[in-house]
């Protein structure tokens, strides 16, 4: 189930641009574990609770979650890909954008 959400690296730069709807799984930090940093967990949170979470807390949205909030946000439109390491290049690139 995880590869259904996205990845630690785009959660957390979705949560920088603003990203603020419910997810059903959360990155959470887990301290000095040098191995796997970031746990990808489940935690019940509404939107507009976001700004409670801890620093170490990005919300991960689904592949299509993400692509659609981009689009909704920022007028980038994505197409889905089965292939993940594509859909990464391209909201990776997509984010790229609009941080500069």
């Amino acid at each position: 189930m995880k590869e259904q959400f996205v990845t630690y690296e785009i959660a957390k730069k979705l949560k920088e641009l603003g990203f603020d709807e419910p997810c059903f799984g959360y990155y959470v930090g887990l301290g000095d574990n040098k191995d796997d940093p970031f746990k990808l967990v489940e935690i019940k949170c509404e939107k507009g609770q976001f700004e409670h979470l801890a620093d170490n807390v990005f919300p991960a949205p689904l592949w299509q979650q993400a692509i659609d909030w981009l689009f909704e946000k920022y007028k980038i439109a994505i197409m889905y890909c089965p292939q993940k390491e594509i859909m990464e290049i391209d909201i990776l690139r997509a984010i790229k954008s609009i941080e500069k």
